[in-house]
């Protein structure tokens, strides 16, 4: 079995935009945020925004975050 890591730059308009990308496209985040009340979803909405905040290196109003993934590769024996 072979690991590897990997970095991402991804680039959204706002916190808000990217609060609002993964509630629309993410699955598990949208299923998550299906099984809220409204309230429950606009404080989820605020969370999303605020992580976006504390990972941003932009400081022109949009958000650019590094992720970095693990790659795994297994072999059958």
């Amino acid at each position: 079995m072979a690991f590897d890591t990997g970095t991402i730059t991804e680039r959204f308009l706002s916190p808000e935009h990217f609060a609002d990308f993964f509630l629309t496209h993410y699955g598990p985040t949208y299923k998550a945020s299906q099984r809220l009340d409204d309230d429950g979803r606009a404080a989820f909405r605020r969370d999303l925004g605020a992580l976006a905040s504390s990972a941003n290196r932009a400081s022109d109003g949009t958000v650019v975050c590094e992720w970095e993934y693990l790659v795994v590769v297994a072999t059958k024996a």
